[in-house]
């Protein structure tokens, strides 16, 4: 009988999202190569904890099945479908969070704010250091990085509350920028 393993190595080609799985066979035994799709990827993925407790992992489209809503996603180089890492939800909250490779998370579940821009306004009030802009024809909240935590962006599309952090180096054009790449 041959022994198959899988390499602990999906070569991720930085910024592409392509990734190539290696099979190894055994002594003596050619590896075998494949092209992973950015899907197949994601679902390979191994990731830390997942950012909602008691949350678990699917796939996009069947995250939005269960919800019966479309998960507004970025469509720019540093987060789009090509480098989702993981889709998260917890099912007794319908919250869902999308983790990218770049470090980006985005939360979405079924807003409750009311009126956004009110919402944020009572924020800024508060000591959110927020500037409300207009992205996509809607009020948002962006938060710049500030003494060790990240920036965000709160926004408010198809009735969906959409918050996403920016973990890492981004700035606030860079969450802006994102945010604005919608779909």
């Amino acid at each position: 009988m041959r022994r198959r393993a899988i390499l602990a190595a999906l070569l991720v080609t930085a910024g592409l999202g392509a990734a190539s799985i290696a099979t190894w066979n055994g002594p003596g035994q050619a590896a075998e190569s494949s092209q992973a799709s950015p899907q197949t990827l994601a679902a390979l993925t191994v990731g830390g904890p997942a950012p909602i407790p008691e949350a678990h992992s699917v796939p996009v489209q069947d995250a939005e099945a269960r919800f019966g809503y479309h998960l507004y996603r970025p469509s720019d180089w540093v987060a789009g479908d090509g480098t989702l890492s993981r889709c998260w939800i917890q099912e007794d909250n319908g919250q869902v969070a999308l983790v990218y490779q770049s470090g980006l998370t985005i939360y979405l579940q079924v807003s409750t704010l009311g009126d956004p821009a009110a919402f944020f306004q009572e924020q800024q009030r508060e000591g959110n250091s927020g500037d409300i802009k207009t992205i996509l024809g809607v009020p948002a909240l962006v938060t710049p990085p500030a003494q060790g935590l990240p920036g965000s962006v709160e926004l408010v599309l198809g009735g969906l509350d959409i918050q996403m952090v920016g973990h890492g180096d981004f700035t606030t054009e860079d969450l802006t920028r994102i945010a604005s790449s919608f779909q």
